[in-house]
């Protein structure tokens, strides 16, 4: 049954790169690396866009490309809070939502705030100087694989020379071409795939605990399964004994220690770990691939 599923994912993802690819050709995209080079920079989005927008702002701050750290914030904290009061900050918002995009253009032009608008529906009177559309079709997984693969690789490649190290080129290549390596992945987490579309088929109550740069992936991903609770991993320390049967833990090789906790207090038979052994800042995609799969196995058992 999963060899069906990842069969379809890989061709799937393989016309995500190329759709990905021909956006990346655009010469308004050299606009948008010009507000990534940015001293001073804040990544604000609507709920829809939750997914990229952080991995946007995860892979600006994994290389310090600026003194001052991004500030990553949803419309509705962005213009109560840091709009105000951030007036030589330049703004880079990701808004699909119509009944956002009217007050953020009005908010724009009132405190003169710059900012580069990217959207998939932008109204013709708003087709301005730093807007830009980009439409990529298909439902929740290929949207937001899309645009993080697109914010991704547009990022790293917009890096200055001083930190164009080999482990940004590696990135750079491995993201590029991640539709390859989507049969061998699966195959290779073929167990946890498995463990976790049990879970969900099963509609049973599991604790999945995971790092904050991978939270919003599965949140979105698995905001429809209401028995599922997800738990910023570092909360295992205060909170171990809420955790039962059931616990996934979701990590990269960075949080060794934490998964070594959760499995020394809960024991090794009640603990499952998704080890996505990858750099953390291209962990998100893979982890996106990973619950799909789950997700299409689960709807077949």
């Amino acid at each position: 049954m999963l060899d069906k599923v990842v069969e379809k994912l890989a061709e799937k993802v393989v016309r995500i790169e190329d759709r990905v690819r021909e956006e990346l050709s655009r010469k308004e995209n050299e606009r948008i690396e010009e507000y990534l080079r940015r001293e001073k920079l804040i990544i604000t989005f609507s709920p829809e866009k939750k997914i990229p927008a952080s991995t946007l702002y995860w892979t600006l701050t994994a290389f310090k490309m600026h003194q001052y750290p991004p500030i990553l914030a949803p419309y509705s904290s962005f213009i109560t809070h840091i709009a105000p009061y951030h007036e030589q900050y330049s703004v880079i918002a990701l808004v699909d939502n119509i009944n956002i995009l009217k007050p953020m253009f009005d908010f724009r032009r009132l405190l003169k705030i710059d900012t580069f608008i990217l959207s998939e529906n932008l109204p013709k009177q708003m087709k301005l100087l730093d807007t830009m559309e980009i439409r990529f079709e298909g439902g929740f997984f290929e949207k937001n694989i899309a645009w993080s693969l697109y914010l991704s690789i547009l990022t790293l490649k917009s890096l200055a020379s001083e930190v164009r190290t080999r482990r940004v080129e590696n990135l750079l290549k491995e993201i590029t071409n991640i539709g390859e390596v989507v049969k061998d992945m699966c195959k290779r987490f073929r167990k946890e795939i498995e463990h976790l579309a049990k879970i969900l088929s099963e509609n049973v109550e599991a604790y999945i605990l995971a790092p904050d740069y991978l939270l919003p992936v599965i949140e979105g991903f698995l905001k429809d399964y209401v028995n599922i609770r997800v738990y910023d991993i570092s909360s295992v320390y205060s909170m171990i004994n809420m955790f039962e049967n059931n616990v996934i833990v979701v990590r990269t090789g960075v949080e060794e220690h934490m998964g070594r906790y959760v499995r020394f207090r809960l024991g090794f038979g009640n603990v499952h770990e998704i080890v996505v052994n990858v750099d953390p800042v291209s962990a998100p995609l893979y982890l996106m691939i990973l619950i799909e799969a789950a997700k299409e196995m689960a709807k077949n058992m």
